[in-house]
């Protein structure tokens, strides 16, 4: 038996009400790491840059989007020093496809920042050290610069507690200039690394 146009629709509005539903029930998705001090963030880093933002290309891979970003450097904090940085990361968006990574730093066009990106992995591939974690970008607040990071995405375990955290968006910043001095004295303090002349 046919049911009346009237029932349709009504099924219609009960399965759109119960599919909303259910996607609000959904949680967010998160990638677990464990949380980094800042300290952890300066031993673990290949290469660690001040600079600003000037180019973002997501490119197709048969694994998925990378994003390919170049950047204007201020300073080299840790490496080799240079005027320009390049690196691929995994995740971003091309006209056609986007791979989405939760957690992962977003490179914008014109930001100021900071970034700790660990050793080429074996396609050549930079991931910022526990991820968001490890990206900073600059403000301006209150006359001076802020270095701030969005953990939005990060669920973090304290590795000393075991005690767990969902990161949220911009956490308390921490003034430029103290953020680029501790891993100043931090890098210096460190034995350098083979083949490297300081």
């Amino acid at each position: 038996m046919r049911g009346t146009r009237g029932e349709s629709r009504s099924i219609a509005r009960i399965a759109g009400a119960l599919a909303l539903s259910l996607l609000l029930a959904t949680p967010a998705l998160c990638t677990t790491v464990l949380r980094f001090s800042l300290d952890e963030l300066i031993e673990r880093a290949d290469v660690i840059v001040h600079g600003e933002c000037v180019g973002v290309e997501g490119r197709e891979t048969p694994d998925g989007v990378v994003t390919e970003v170049q950047l204007r450097v201020t300073e080299i904090l840790k490496g080799a020093p240079a005027t320009t940085f390049s690196f691929t990361t995994y995740g971003g968006m091309t006209p056609k496809r986007g791979t989405f990574i939760a957690g992962s730093p977003k490179f914008e066009v014109g930001e100021e920042l900071v970034v700790f990106l660990d050793r080429p992995n074996r396609h050549g591939y930079r991931m910022a050290i526990g991820m968001s974690q490890g990206k900073y970008t600059v403000r301006e607040e209150g006359g001076r610069k802020v270095a701030v990071r969005n953990l939005t995405g990060l669920r973090l375990i304290d590795p000393r507690t075991g005690a767990v955290e969902e990161g949220s968006g911009d956490e308390q910043g921490l003034p430029l200039a103290d953020l680029l001095r501790t891993v100043k004295d931090a890098v210096a303090a460190q034995p350098p690394r083979a083949g490297e002349d300081r």
